[in-house]
This record gives C-alpha cells, sequence and structure tokens, in this order.
C-alpha cells in the first residue's frame, strides 16, 4: 500500500509518516520544500493542479492525507 501525504514536513507529517510506515506503508510526501533532501518527498505547490496530479499519476498512492495549510 502507498500513501501520499501533502504538507509532510510541517508540524503533524513526520509523527503520520512514522505511523503509517510502522503499519507497512510506503509514504510519499508532497511539499513546497525539501529541507533534508528527503527522496520520498516531492516538491511541489498544492495550489498547482497540473503539477499535483502529475505526482499523483507517478505515486498511484491508495490513500492521500492532505495536512497542507
Amino acid at each position: 500500500m502507498k500513501a501520499l501525504i501533502t504538507g509532510m514536513s510541517g508540524f503533524v507529517g513526520p509523527f503520520l509518516r512514522k505511523s503509517l510506515s510502522k503499519n507497512g506503508y510506503a509514504v510519499y510526501g508532497l511539499d513546497r520544500q525539501n529541507p533534508k533532501k528527503d527522496k520520498k518527498i516531492k516538491i511541489c505547490d498544492i495550489t498547482d493542479s497540473e503539477a499535483v496530479e502529475k505526482v499523483i499519476a507517478d505515486i498511484k498512492p491508495d490513500a492521500i492525507f492532505h495536512l497542507a495549510g
């Protein structure tokens, strides 16, 4: 199973990522920045619908958790 978390670098994102990973999910993130150069975080502005659609098409997540503000 794959999960996509928008705003994964924010306050709640790392906690959700850890929980999902412990439960067998491959976790990917979507964020405006990637300060730690994490290969599982795609840089994307969620107001750019075409970019978001491309990320979703590439990852094909089973679940999406929207935490981006």
